[in-house]
């Protein structure tokens, strides 16, 4: 299970989503057909994060993937009641360290002019700190006690109190960590836990970067340091270059040695050009470095990712909608298995939209951190999600070939 990250999310009433609950693993893939309802749940969960982060206006919904319309129409709208009920998503955390918080949010719009977004969250569950970490507590709130206020001597007392029940009550040998109910939020170290915790889950984006954005310099997002378009990616790659010992730069050379033609890329801080080069191996020397006006655009977009997914300075969890956007086949399948690799090293944890039935070749399902969902509409518009949890027989066929043959679910059955 991905440490520190998402393990479940229940959604009801947005857009085409009455009601559905995923239970997610690190590397998630949806397909299904179009108007399936697959950005749908993404956005959900973009608004969720947006309402974890208390900031439901339109520009930041935008800046995060979510298609803003009329609030009437970001509800369910298959009774007429459905408009005017809240959008409900919740949201279960799990760490590695046994924490687990349940965030429960309830957000409403009155639907008229210029109203806007209210959000009503609840947090339960518990998390937990170190000795070391409470120790410090302890020290710090000693030093900032002022002992002639009965209400600062009162809460230093309920801290010593609160830690001595603990120690007494939890501590076992060989244990180096302490648990609190999320309740007990009024201390302000629990408080600040359960922050750090939600806020992995608050910068949730939906990424679907386009060609032309990726292409200049000059150009960035509303979000740093990578935008939902692709913009900011050639300064991304320019600041990262300049990292001692980059590991996510060295993740991106590898990734871009895919490309048969590729030997090399060149960024210079001084080039007055602004420009990052690839070399074509192909060429003479004097013209082998090309700038990234002339890289084909699959290029651009496996630089994109694999940025995405090899550094601490982009999100921890996320979506990529159509990650197979521009890509060969077979570039798809080297691509999702890498992914998958990079992502436990990096801690990432995300959710894959496709169409294109190599990207299906590239999971492994018997690795529980990979998962397969089809997403789908039922007779009465509303869509559904299958968790798809068969073990494929890889001896047998593709998964490529399940998809195309229809045994998979997620194609089109009116023709």
């Amino acid at each position: 299970m991905p440490k520190n990250l998402v393990r479940e999310i229940r959604i009801k009433n947005f857009k085409s989503v009455r009601d559905v609950k995923l239970e997610l693993g690190r590397v998630n893939v949806f397909i299904g057909e179009n108007g399936a309802g697959k950005s749908n749940i993404l956005e959900a969960i973009a608004f969720s994060a947006a309402a974890s982060a208390e900031k439901l206006d339109n520009e930041f919904l935008t800046s995060r993937g979510v298609r803003v319309t009329d609030p009437s129409l970001m509800r369910s709208a298959f009774k007429e009641s459905g408009i005017s009920e809240p959008i409900e998503v919740s949201v279960s955390l799990q760490s590695e360290n046994g924490e687990s918080l349940d965030l429960n949010y309830s957000i409403q719009n009155d639907n008229t002019p210029y109203a806007k977004w209210r959000s009503e969250s609840k947090t339960e569950g518990k998390v937990a700190l170190s000795l070391d970490d409470l120790l410090s507590v302890l020290k710090e709130s000693t030093k900032k006690i002022d002992y002639n206020n009965r209400e600062d001597v009162d809460l230093l007392a309920r801290l010593v109190s609160t830690i001595s029940e603990k120690l007494r009550d939890e501590l076992r040998p060989g244990s180096h960590t302490i648990s609190f109910e999320a309740k007990e939020g009024r201390l302000a170290f629990v408080d600040n836990r359960i922050e750090s915790l939600t806020s992995k889950f608050s910068d949730f984006i939906i990424y679907s970067p386009e060609n032309s954005m990726m292409r200049t310099l000059e150009r960035e997002g509303q979000i740093l340091p990578l935008g939902i378009n692709g913009e900011g990616l050639l300064r991304f790659l320019q600041f990262i270059s300049t990292e001692p010992n980059s590991v996510a730069y060295k993740y991106i050379e590898d990734a871009l040695s895919l490309f048969s033609w590729y030997s090399g890329l060149k960024i210079e801080k001084d080039d007055l050009e602004n420009c990052i080069r690839a070399k074509d191996k192909h060429l003479a020397d004097s013209n082998s470095w090309i700038d990234q006006r002339s890289t084909n655009e699959g290029f651009l977009f496996a630089a994109f990712y694999f940025s995405l997914f090899s550094s601490s300075h982009t999100p921890s969890f996320f979506a990529v909608d159509n990650i197979d956007a521009s890509l060969n086949p077979k570039l798809c399948v080297e691509m999702v298995q890498r992914i998958s690799k990079i992502s436990k090293e990096t801690n990432k944890q995300c959710i894959l939209t496709t169409h294109n039935p190599a990207i299906l070749d590239g999971l492994d399902l018997n690795d529980p951190d990979q998962k397969l969902f089809i997403i789908s509409r039922s007779r009465e518009g509303r869509t559904t999600v299958r968790d798809f949890d068969k073990k494929p027989d890889l001896n047998r066929r593709k998964m490529s070939e399940l998809f195309l043959a229809g045994a998979l679910g997620g194609l089109p059955k009116g023709f």
